[in-house]
């Protein structure tokens, strides 16, 4: 006897990722918010989302690809600040700063309200002098900066950049530092 209403079969949702079940999820949009989370830090991956019946059927529904317009689309689906990206990468900036006065901090990078993606200063001096980087507002000194011997450089990738000013300082005049960020 057909009353109207019908029964939905209780079903969940897996994560597979290069063909092995990774992880379950009871909603379609967690498991593709987080089959998206895994193609955006492992790109190479081959990662799809199945959905998994009482009865034990496994129906592939989604193919994780990661392109630039799946991030924006699931950005407006989900509604998820996560996945909101440029679709265009930003180009680093790239400086060869010259220390005007030796021993006095200059700026070297400038304050952002936005997150960087990389950071990187080297000390490229060929005159074995060492040279000082300060992060942050407040007073800059040798006391509370980062030592930069000569070849060495302080790298910094996200989400660890920091978005503050930086200034730096070298022992000599006309010392060099190889400044990029982006």
């Amino acid at each position: 006897m057909n009353n109207g209403i019908t029964t939905h079969s209780p079903s969940y949702y897996v994560l597979r990722i290069n063909g092995r079940v990774n992880s379950a999820y009871r909603r379609y949009e967690d498991a593709v918010r987080a089959g998206l989370q895994l193609k955006y830090q492992s790109p190479h991956d081959d990662i799809k989302v199945c959905e998994i019946t009482s009865s034990g059927s496994r129906t592939m529904i989604a193919y994780i690809v990661l392109l630039a317009t799946s991030f924006a689309i699931a950005s407006i689906l989900l509604g998820s600040r996560a996945f909101a990206q440029t679709t265009t990468p930003q180009e680093p900036t790239g400086n060869l700063v010259t220390i005007v006065t030796g021993n006095k901090f200059q700026q070297v990078v400038p304050a952002t309200g936005t997150k960087r993606r990389s950071l990187t200063i080297k000390n490229s001096n060929t005159n074995d002098e060492s040279c000082w980087v300060f992060i942050g507002g407040g007073r800059a000194s040798k006391d509370n900066s980062i030592v930069l011997d000569p070849g060495s450089s302080y790298l910094r990738y996200s989400p660890f950049v920091p978005s503050d000013a930086i200034q730096a300082t070298c022992a000599s005049s006309s010392d060099t530092l190889d400044v990029e960020y982006q």
